[in-house]
């Protein structure tokens, strides 16, 4: 069964978050533009199944940071959702459980273009591809529709403003010493230094 549109349509971005950067935030705002998404989700991931445990921030304080780097932006939320639910996160149940909560929304599931390749690799890729529109981000440019073959469904690609930003980068910069303003929103660079995170 086809994914079905609905009229409400809501952007989801899902991620570690650890921290959450401009990089984020930008394709947040993009997304929403091209699209006109009435909303978009930032949804932290509790356990990602690809990080080893104790490799990442609390999750308060990945969240807290998500909060205080949209507060201004009536247009972002963010969720606890996989807070709240036990085990590795999945984003099929992630999607899933958002959706419900939600309502009769129209899905918009934003990810990295690298991340098609491994698409068969995640849990039930295909319900997955039923119960959201799968949104791959790419690079500046144009937005159309595409739908390979060796993918569950069809996706739609949108080629946005992107910078080379990445939470990891941050996190070594923070340990070496090296400033990380304006990689990151200025009340999440406070909130880095004051919590001492990634010392």
């Amino acid at each position: 069964m086809p994914y079905v549109v609905k009229e409400k349509k809501i952007g989801i971005l899902g991620g570690t978050f650890d921290p959450v950067h401009i990089g984020h935030l930008l394709v947040a705002q993009d997304a929403r533009e091209a699209l006109e998404l009435s909303r978009v989700v930032f949804v932290p991931a509790a356990s990602p199944p690809h990080k080893m445990a104790g490799a990442i921030a609390p999750r308060s304080a990945r969240f807290e940071m998500i909060q205080l780097a949209i507060r201004d932006n009536p247009a972002f939320s963010v969720s606890d959702v996989e807070f709240r639910r036990s085990g590795p996160s999945f984003s099929v149940d992630m999607v899933d459980e958002l959706g419900k909560e939600l309502g009769e929304v129209d899905l918009h599931f934003l990810i990295g273009e690298d991340n098609l390749k491994d698409i068969w690799s995640w849990k039930e890729p295909e319900r997955l591809f039923r119960i959201c529109r799968i949104v791959v981000i790419g690079r500046a440019g144009n937005r159309r529709e595409q739908g390979p073959l060796e993918l569950p469904g069809p996706v739609l690609s949108l080629d946005i403003h992107r910078i080379v930003c990445s939470s990891s980068e941050i996190r070594a910069r923070v340990q070496r010493g090296e400033s990380i303003r304006y990689l990151v929103p200025p009340d999440v660079e406070r909130y880095i230094y004051d919590h001492r995170l990634y010392h």
